[in-house]
């Protein structure tokens, strides 16, 4: 990506912030469904977001692939994300006119994790053609739509108990926004459509050949001047411009590169040009590492003028083969620890999040603890995605291990619920969920980082699909998990002494 381009990672963030506001908006009103409908309420919701949503993740890890190659990857893209982020709209839009009962209320949080699900999933298909900064980006608006619905609920001055009006006027802004991230899709794919197709093209060759077609340099005219020196190891080798450091450092100068691949078949004079005109796009092919022989031919040919040519049986058979992708059990063999970390880190974040509307308050926040730990776990979450920018686990033991660590602490949260009046303190449950919520942003930031780097070649597009459908999994089975403890929880509830203060909590300024 050049330096100063704020639109791609921008358009990212947009995206993300549109197939997640509408749940975040749901998940907001823990107080008023609370009341409405018990503490039980918000698992029940949990559940009927993510369980559609493993389907649609299943189909889209085996389907997309053949689809991308029958329309084209920017036309498919567009496609999925029309049909998820236009679906996920017009759920918001009706949300509040369908949402008077606990049946119509899960249904239509359901439907809503459909669509949120065909989005989401090709989000992460499509950020592994570009730089690490756009996974930041998009991993940042996941959550980044925490603090727009709290600045929309403060400007509607939604509050424990909002009224129909404000509740409807929400869920049309939430709309709203959700369109703009349509239209933030469209526009990032119509910015880069040439160069999405051409490096999907590329991929395609790459994925091919076990031995690579054997390449000449060849003048593109006559030459009357005296024979030129071709000493390729004199000559500087050039990268790909769609190769990028996937540690998130932009080569500026490279992307400004109008690259030119010409395939010439023989004598024929026939010629298969692929042009990329470099505008600082910030297109990072994910498998761009060419054979060093091709590569270095490419380089004299470019520097000397000359188009470089395979011989023409090898172009036929480079160009009748259908890529051979890697399968999803060989990707995931790469990128497991990053897949692991996640599963651990994503599983543990949807355990405890059911159950604060179970935390018990010491009486100084009273009924809006749970708003206020909604509101510190979204800042943290934020703060925590934006460390790998600078900071990124870089190893496959150290992903396991911060995964592991989250986990470890995991069980903090549940000892809490059930200790005494004496233990119980608003900050301290505020101080820990600031920090699980810290460790949760960097560990599933870190992750999205690197498995594309981890995936086999040709595996980094389908890489970001596993991770997404990892993701969905963790959720669905600590829901699961969180069913079962649910009991428990409800149990430790009605023993505890109620206090008077809560009755004071209407009257309380949320933090």
């Amino acid at each position: 990506m050049a330096d100063g381009d704020f639109w791609t990672p921008f358009c990212f963030f947009l995206v993300s912030v549109a197939y997640t506001i509408g749940w975040t908006a749901i998940s907001s009103m823990l107080a008023f469904y609370k009341q409405l409908y018990g503490p039980q309420i918000l698992l029940q919701l949990n559940t009927a977001f993510f369980l559609p949503s493993i389907p649609i993740l299943l189909i889209q890890t085996q389907c997309d692939a053949q689809i991308n190659r029958s329309l084209g990857i920017a036309t498919a893209t567009a496609c999925r994300l029309f049909v998820g982020l236009g679906g996920s709209a017009i759920i918001c839009a009706l949300y509040p006119f369908y949402a008077e009962s606990v049946p119509y209320l899960l249904w239509i949080t359901a439907f809503l994790g459909v669509f949120s699900g065909i989005a989401f999933g090709s989000s992460y298909q499509l950020v592994a053609y570009f730089e690490p900064v756009n996974t930041v980006a998009l991993t940042t608006g996941y959550v980044g739509s925490g603090p727009i619905v709290l600045l929309l609920e403060l400007f509607l001055q939604v509050g424990p108990k909002p009224s129909v009006g404000q509740i409807v006027a929400l869920f049309e802004l939430v709309a709203a926004f959700t369109i703009a991230g349509l239209l933030a899709a469209l526009g990032l794919l119509y910015s880069h459509w040439q160069a999405l197709e051409v490096s999907d093209c590329a991929t395609r060759q790459h994925l091919l050949p076990s031995k690579q077609p054997e390449v000449t340099v060849r003048p593109a005219a006559p030459c009357t001047s005296s024979p030129r020196r071709r000493h390729a190891d004199r000559m500087p080798e050039r990268r790909d411009s769609f190769a990028t450091d996937r540690r998130g450092t932009s080569s500026s100068a490279s992307s400004r590169l109008s690259q030119t691949a010409l395939f010439s078949s023989g004598d024929s004079g026939s010629t298969l040009e692929l042009n990329q005109q470099g505008s600082g796009l910030g297109l990072a092919h994910p498998h761009s590492q060419l054979s060093i022989q091709t590569e270095r031919a490419a380089s004299i040919g470019s520097m000397l003028g000359w188009p470089v040519s395979p011989h023409a049986s090898e172009l036929d058979k480079l160009l009748a083969e259908p890529p051979s992708e890697p399968s999803a059990s060989r990707i995931m063999t790469g990128i497991w620890p990053a897949a692991f970390s996640l599963f651990l880190s994503v599983g543990t974040s949807i355990l405890v999040f059911p159950f604060f509307t179970f935390v018990p308050t010491s009486g100084w926040l009273g009924s809006m603890l749970p708003q206020v730990l909604f509101a510190a776990r979204t800042i943290a979450d934020i703060v925590g995605r934006l460390i790998p920018r600078t900071d990124c686990i870089s190893t496959r033991w150290g992903m396991v291990a911060a995964g592991l660590v989250k986990t470890g602490i995991t069980p903090l949260f549940f000892c809490y619920l059930a200790a005494g009046l004496a233990w119980r303190s608003d900050i301290m449950a505020i101080a820990y969920i600031f920090i699980f919520w810290l460790m949760s942003g960097y560990i599933n930031t870190c992750a999205y980082l690197v498995a594309p780097e981890w995936a086999s070649l040709g595996g980094s597009a389908k890489a970001g699909a596993l991770m997404a459908l990892t993701f969905q999994t963790a959720c669905l089975i600590a829901l699961f998990l969180a069913f079962a403890l649910e009991d428990l929880a409800k149990s430790i509830v009605q023993e505890q002494p109620r206090n008077l203060l809560q009755d004071l909590a209407p009257s309380l300024t949320p933090l």
